[in-house]
């Protein structure tokens, strides 16, 4: 939702800074499309391109000032419960000109100043301008879901919701190698720790805050962490049960609240068939009303995703789940195609602005298009829980690790029976393979694998990083977490859910959709990292979740076993004509051949034999990667 931009100058701003603030809105128009604009400052300019999602009137268009004229916010983002804010605000004083949730979150910062982050529930990235004092406070929410980043620009601070919009301000674009290498071997990036793709533009990580003051100095702090935010739980296991489907009700409840058509993304996962369901069971209860009050809401639509004819397709468990609920004529299915992919390629290279880990994106790019030609502006998705409870294998060996530990054998063998749950039929043959990488690459890579392993490690050879992992790994011993709660700490907040947050946000804000996680309501996760180990894996995975769904989905649901990860037949497509004739053209370019990127020798071979006969899956990973790699530095490299 919505775009925010600016740059805060130290010695005044000229004009120039004011057209390079203009054209990085235009920049961000796709995230925004229902309104721009910039306000101009002696030392600050501030932009926003606007996605109205509560009160969608002129008045509430950003940036927005309070009655005074003193203090200017640029939001990204959604303050969901703004309605319990603002009546808690007006019994204080407090008057207000719109219904917006962005005049709410302004008014609260005047009030409590940093400490209205903590009574926010939302997801946010955002800007208060103090124009009296010409202090600038910037934010992001405690999980990273709505981004911001910012580089410096000579002696300025420039910050923007998407890096392409730092480059008017001449923010270089050189590349951060160890960062490609370490997404192109693994698809996981220190972005959680502030680093990013290019070497200038850092991430203000999840659960931070930056202040500058009059003289621009910044200073950035940490103002959450879920470590802090124990609460307490039911001895009884069926209270905790029932707690959570309570606290989960509630978060989907309020992303429902909103004025705009809205619609869920139902894959059949257990995850996003619970947010079906509980959004169903809310909806047909009359529990959810528009932002405004206005009128009741009855009913959302469901987008989802068909591979026909595929061991992925994953249609008939989204059929059940529409037949549990009688509403089987309210889906549209999205089935991408292998010949759409060499048409939207580049397109979809430049708005995730970073390579990106398997073809699996295409197809949100193709479902969160139709969502966005359909008039829908809010899409409910169901991220988080397999980082929150325990849904992946090496989160299962974490568990399994943790009960040997404790001498807990009964434990260890039932957590070990429920691996199968975790074992996906889309990954045969994708293995991980960087042979079209160019030398340089390859050692650098082999490099970062190496030093990763040493024990101690060797300070300063890799600018810092280790020292930050040190530094996590203390505080997670020092919080008392056992082997699965590191191991869920650590993909909660930095290996697996920032990387799919940051494509997500890229591929729905590319259509001017809003994507919101009841799961990642603050509430429900500080409950999630509370629960006991045998909780969330035991004899199921996720097993408390399973058990709270049982009021909103099919059993058959709840008790699917196996994995089946979003994404797209990669074998079958990359056999195709299409597909196979596009790669060749891409990485037998002279762009490609000049880069310095990619090993010629060996994508010629590689090359050859799939023009031959269609790419194997082992060949298929490898094209895929080199040729995001090759198209994100023709797209962003090349420009300077």
């Amino acid at each position: 939702m919505c775009g925010i931009v600016g740059i805060r100058g130290i010695d005044g701003l000229g004009t120039e800074r004011v057209a390079q603030c203009e054209a990085a809105v235009r920049l961000l128009r796709h995230r925004g499309p229902d309104h721009a604009a910039t306000r101009v400052f002696a030392d600050l300019v501030l932009g926003h391109s606007r996605l109205s999602i509560v009160d969608p009137s002129p008045e509430a268009h950003q940036p927005l000032s309070d009655a005074t004229g003193r203090w200017w916010l640029a939001m990204n983002g959604e303050i969901y419960n703004f309605a319990e804010l603002r009546d808690e605000l007006e019994g204080l004083g407090h008057a207000f000109r719109t219904t917006s949730d962005s005049e709410v979150a302004l008014e609260a910062y005047k009030r409590w100043g940093e400490g209205c982050q903590d009574r926010f529930n939302g997801m946010w990235a955002l800007a208060v301008y103090d124009a009296r004092e010409g202090a600038l406070f910037l934010s992001r929410d405690r999980f990273g879901i709505k981004p911001l980043y910012w580089a410096t620009a000579g002696r300025d601070l420039a910050f923007a919701s998407e890096m392409k919009a730092l480059f008017p301000f001449g923010v270089s674009r050189d590349p951060e190698w160890a960062q490609l290498v370490s997404r192109h071997d693994h698809w996981q990036s220190d972005e959680a720790e502030g680093a990013t793709v290019f070497k200038h533009v850092h991430s203000l990580p999840a659960g931070h805050c930056m202040r500058v003051d009059a003289r621009g100095r910044r200073q950035i702090a940490r103002w959450w962490s879920v470590l802090d935010h124990a609460v307490p739980i039911p001895a009884r296991y069926t209270d905790r049960v029932e707690r959570l489907r309570e606290l989960f009700e509630d978060a989907v409840r309020l992303r429902l609240a909103n004025d705009v058509d809205t619609a869920v993304a139902l894959s059949g996962g257990l995850d996003s068939s619970a947010v079906y369901g509980a959004a169903t069971r809310l909806l047909r209860n009359g529990a959810v009303r528009t932002a405004t009050g206005a009128r009741t809401r009855r009913r959302v639509g469901v987008f989802s995703v068909s591979n026909p004819g595929n061991r992925i397709d994953e249609l008939p468990w989204v059929e059940e789940c529409l037949r549990f609920w009688n509403d089987e004529e309210n889906a549209e299915i999205v089935r991408p195609e292998a010949g759409q992919l060499p048409e939207r390629m580049e397109e979809m290279v430049r708005h995730q602005e970073a390579p990106v880990w398997s073809p699996s994106v295409f197809a949100l790019h193709a479902l969160y298009r139709r969502v966005a030609s359909r008039g829908v502006r809010v899409i409910l998705e169901g991220h988080g829980p397999d980082e929150l409870l325990g849904g992946y294998g090496v989160l299962v060996w974490a568990a399994i690790r943790s009960y040997l530990t404790e001498g807990k054998l009964d434990r260890a063998w039932a957590a070990s029976r429920c691996l199968v749950d975790t074992m996906s039929v889309s990954q045969t043959g994708l293995r991980p393979a960087h042979g079209l990488l160019a030398e340089p690459l390859r050692v650098l890579g082999g490099v970062r694998r190496a030093l990763g392993s040493l024990r101690p490690p060797l300070p300063g050879l890799l600018d810092g990083a280790l020292t930050g992992v040190r530094k996590r790994r203390a505080a997670l011993d020092a919080n008392g977490l056992d082997g699965l709660g590191r191991a869920l700490y650590a993909a909660f907040t930095r290996d697996v859910l920032p990387g799919f947050l940051r494509v997500f946000d890229r591929a729905t804000m590319a259509y001017g959709v809003e994507s919101t996680s009841p799961f990642l309501d603050h509430r429900v996760v500080q409950y999630g990292f509370s629960l006991p180990d045998e909780d969330k894996v035991i004899r199921r995975t996720k097993r408390i979740l399973r058990d709270a769904a049982v009021a909103w989905i099919p059993q058959t649901v709840t008790d699917r076993r196996g994995k089946m990860p979003f994404c797209v037949p990669v074998n079958e497509w990359f056999r195709s004509a299409p597909v196979v004739e596009y790669v060749a053209d891409v990485l037998r370019s002279d762009a490609a051949r000049s880069s310095g990127l990619l090993d010629n020798r060996r994508v010629a071979a590689c090359v050859e034999r799939g023009v031959a006969g269609g790419f194997t899956p082992r060949e298929a990973k490898r094209v895929w990667k080199a040729l995001n790699l090759q198209l994100w530095h023709q797209s962003f490299c090349k420009q300077q």
